[in-house]
């Protein structure tokens, strides 16, 4: 069985990815055939508890952060950082500044400069274009199933 260690912006990442995505991966007689690690990334320097995590956070602190948890996380198979391209702290677009690129090659030059210099085979950044909220409300039978309360929408 792999485990995935997953990096976070926020909870209700943490929430989606930690119990709703994981119930893709058991199999028919309930052994998972991949197992979830998720973690939200702190979002002030130096501190690890539950009231200082989630928001922006720089591309230093979002390096320091994340090479102490490939540290931490040494058993998992793969590793990945999940930020939303909208609302990033513009540390992460600095090298970019005098460059015009279209957005998927921005995306391709932001991920490429992280990943190089984080070092770690079983590391991946994905940086998806929209905000991950926005995706939930492209579906709303799919939020409703998740906060277990279709009448809440109208749904029912």
């Amino acid at each position: 069985m792999a485990t995935v260690f997953m990096i976070v912006e926020g909870a209700t990442e943490e929430n989606f990815y930690g119990k709703t995505l994981q119930q893709y991966y058991v199999d028919g007689s309930g052994n998972y055939r991949c197992y979830f690690e998720v973690v939200q990334m702190p979002s002030l320097r130096n501190t690890t508890s539950r009231m200082h995590k989630g928001g922006v956070v720089s591309y230093e602190l979002s390096v320091k952060q994340v090479k102490r948890f490939i540290r931490q996380a040494s058993h998992a198979d793969l590793i990945v950082l999940v930020y939303d391209y909208y609302g990033l702290h513009p540390t992460f677009t600095d090298h970019l500044s005098t460059q015009k690129l279209a957005l998927p090659d921005r995306i391709g030059a932001i991920r490429h400069r992280f990943e190089a210099e984080i070092d770690e085979p079983k590391f991946r950044f994905y940086l998806q274009v929209h905000e991950f909220e926005s995706l939930l409300f492209a579906g709303p039978e799919t939020i409703a199933e998740h906060f277990n309360s279709p009448e809440s929408l109208g749904l029912l």
